[in-house]
């Protein structure tokens, strides 16, 4: 039977003490050393990593990032990369929200765009994925048609991630039209210009997104990333057409032809005035109205027109939007009336509908 003591002997007692002594020593050595002093990165630094590293903000040409105890200091000049890589790290640490997306996406594994990273062809990208709005979304996520998942931070690689966006924003906005019942014209499509018979604007939708329609009666619906001779002949139409008015007017006057405003018939005087000491003659719109108002008017007042018809709210609506533009004061004081002070006048005329 063995035996063991269940105490120490002196001996024993003795070499334990030595050894906590020992421990002890080293941990106050540990606990009162020096911190590391910076050091400066070379032109070929291995870059830190996203998430553990810290940032200071840049002054003077050098930035300093710490990692696991050790600061080192960053010059511009010395490693231009680098220190641009670190001043959008910082500005990534300076948004909570958007480095939680960024480190979420890390941990699905997911590869997180760097300078390496370039724009995909438009027919590469199969997904988009982002949080909220997509304009004013930071990070945005996407997947290729090898499979691969990457994620673009608006902090990390902001010309990157403006790229994508706006190709995202453009496959989104091509989706909603092509619901609206509209033909996607694809790489490949190719439609003349005197094929086309209606055309959009690059304003309609935004987004790089226009629309067109063939004399054949196709209506179509492309992007500037899949198809941009096609956008670009289409937007150069609606370029023309705006621009059109000035064309004519300035090929009429190389040939002495009079202007165009000139041949409005509708905007050329009628010789009457609408009161004696008016100083301008009316147009022959304004003087067609005027002898229609008239006609109304006459209506109403020979009984032939009740207040309920369109006729009479018609006019008494000219007459309370006249008397507004006058200087009267128009006040709604119930459904049906509408009461009208002039200038200065302290007494209330009713007019009734």
């Amino acid at each position: 039977m063995s035996v063991k003591p269940l105490s120490k002997g002196p001996n024993e007692q003795s070499g334990a003490d030595s050894l906590r002594f020992d421990n002890i020593m080293r941990l106050s050595q540990k606990g009162n050393a020096k911190p590391k002093q910076d050091r400066t990165a070379t032109d070929n630094e291995q870059w830190p990593p996203i998430d553990e590293t810290r940032v200071d903000a840049p002054r003077d040409g050098k930035i300093r990032y710490q990692l696991d105890g050790q600061g080192v200091v960053v010059e511009r000049s010395v490693n231009p990369e680098l220190y641009k890589f670190l001043v959008n790290l910082h500005a990534l640490n300076q948004a909570p929200e958007q480095k939680a997306q960024v480190v979420a996406a890390m941990g699905d594994e997911h590869a997180i765009a760097d300078r390496n990273t370039e724009v995909q062809e438009w027919g590469d990208y199969t997904q988009f994925k982002w949080q909220g709005n997509l304009e004013d979304a930071e990070v945005i996520t996407y997947v290729t048609a090898d499979g691969e998942t990457v994620t673009v931070s608006k902090a990390l690689t902001p010309q990157l991630f403006i790229e994508v966006q706006q190709i995202g924003l453009s496959r989104y906005t091509l989706e909603q039209r092509v619901a609206d019942g509209r033909e996607v014209a694809g790489p490949d499509t190719y439609v003349a210009e005197h094929d086309i018979a209606l055309w959009g604007g690059p304003e309609e939708f935004g987004n790089g997104v226009i629309q067109f329609e063939t004399k054949d009666g196709k209506k179509y619906v492309v992007s500037e990333h899949e198809n941009k001779a096609m956008y670009d002949r289409v937007a150069g139409m609606w370029s023309d057409h705006v621009k059109g008015g000035d064309s004519i007017q300035k090929l009429r006057e190389k040939y002495d032809l009079p202007d165009l405003d000139k041949l409005d018939l509708l905007g050329q005087s009628s010789g009457e005035k609408a009161n004696k000491d008016d100083k301008e003659e009316m147009t022959v719109v304004e003087l067609a109205t005027k002898n229609l108002l008239d006609k109304y008017k006459k209506l109403i007042d020979d009984g032939k027109v009740g207040k309920d018809s369109d006729i009479y709210k018609l006019v008494k609506a000219i007459e309370a939007k006249a008397s507004m533009e006058s200087g009267h004061r128009i006040t709604p004081t119930s459904r049906i009336r509408v009461a009208v002070t002039p200038p200065g006048a302290s007494s209330t005329a009713m007019v009734k509908p």
